[in-house]
Formats: C-alpha cells, structure tokens, sequence
C-alpha cells in the first residue's frame, strides 16, 4: 500500500509538472510567434489589396534582406526598417532602398550611396553593396527611391517570417501552441480524474467499512 501511494504521489508531480512545462511553452509561443503572425498577415492583406504599392505602416516599411550584398553590414534574413524621405536630404554614405532598374519594376535593393549627380533638376544616386567589389553602374532616379534605412534591423527575424509565410511554416506556427495547450489541458483533466478515481474509492472503501460494522453489530 505504501509502495502504490508513492506511485500515485510521483505520478500526480509528473503530470503536474508536464502540465506546467506545456503550458509555459505554450505561453512563450504564443507571445513570440502570434504577433508575428499577425503582422505576417497584415502584411499580406496590404500587399494583395494594394498591389502596386510596398505596405508601410506609419511611413516605415519592413522589409526581408534575401541577399548578401549589404553584408556585414545588414545580413541575409534580417528584417530591416526603411523610412520615407525627403531626397534633397539624402547624402553619400546613406543606405537606400529602391527599385531594381533591371528587375520587373517591382523588385527592391538596399544599397548605399556613393555618389550623388544632378540633371534636369532631378537627383541622380549611384550605389553600391558594402559586400560588392563594385558599383551598382546604372544611377538610381530619385524617383525610384523607396526611401532610406533607419539602421534598425532584426537579425533572422525576416527568415522567420519568409518561413512563416508557406504553408508548412503557418501549420506549424499555429499547431505547435495549440497542441501545447491541448496538452495542458489534458494533462490537468488526466490530474483530476485520477483524484476524483481515488477520493470515490476512498468514500466507496468507507461505506464498506461501514456497512461491515453495522452487519457485525446487528449479528451481536
């Protein structure tokens, strides 16, 4: 008897502490990974109701570093911030965003600028990755800048969110909480049932005990 009290007493600490495992677990991924999911969201909607247009928020739009130009500088994956700006004000040494001259007319780059012409009145940059050995030859068209970058950036955050925007990513970002506080709740239900089994085997084993003495007094 003292050997399966024991038992019970492990086994009641291990369900408890599971329980508290997956649903510390389950609290921090919710934290981290539903803001991102979010702001994943959002960010999508922008982008297909406005499809010509980069989503921003407040003037500031983020953005998923996919190259290695700008490296050590800005790394691959990183989400990094750009700001609208006045172009009078932009200077050599400024890393700006703008549109791939030889892209689709859709695709962006962020590179600093080198060197800064004028023609026509119009603003000319000429830019360069501080991980390329060259130039970037054709100037920028102060039309086609985006804007600049704040210097703000978050390491791997843009792979996460890459990542998070494919199928397997967003299943897996909503199964693992879910399943965590699934598991949780399990575990507590699990917890329960057994000590209700027990306190109804106990008032059960009581009424035995009763029932037996009153049987022995009636007999005397």
């Amino acid at each position: 008897m003292e050997n399966n009290n024991i038992a019970e007493t492990n086994n009641g600490v291990k369900v408890s502490t599971t329980a508290k495992v997956l649903n510390i677990i389950a609290i921090v991924l919710s934290v981290i990974l539903l803001p991102i999911l979010v702001f994943n969201c959002i960010l999508l909607v922008k982008g297909i109701v406005n499809e010509d247009e980069v989503p921003s928020f407040g003037g500031y739009t983020p953005l998923i570093v996919e190259s290695p130009s700008m490296e050590d500088t800005i790394m691959t994956g990183d989400l990094i911030f750009i700001k609208k700006t006045d172009i009078s004000e932009l200077e050599v040494g400024d890393v700006i965003t703008f549109y791939n001259p030889l892209g689709d007319g859709k695709s962006l780059v962020t590179h600093r600028i080198i060197e800064i012409t004028e023609n026509q009145g119009a603003r000319y940059f000429l830019t360069q990755g501080d991980n390329n050995n060259i130039d970037d030859k054709d100037p920028i068209h102060e039309d086609d800048v985006l804007g600049v970058w704040t210097e703000k950036r978050v390491p791997l955050l843009g792979s996460i969110m890459l990542f998070m925007q494919k199928p397997l990513g967003m299943i897996i970002c909503i199964f693992i909480p879910v399943a965590c506080f699934v598991g949780c709740e399990l575990a507590i239900k699990y917890r329960k049932d057994k000590a209700t089994k027990k306190d109804v085997d106990a008032l059960r084993a009581e009424l035995e005990a009763l029932k037996k003495e009153k049987e022995n007094n009636d007999n005397q």
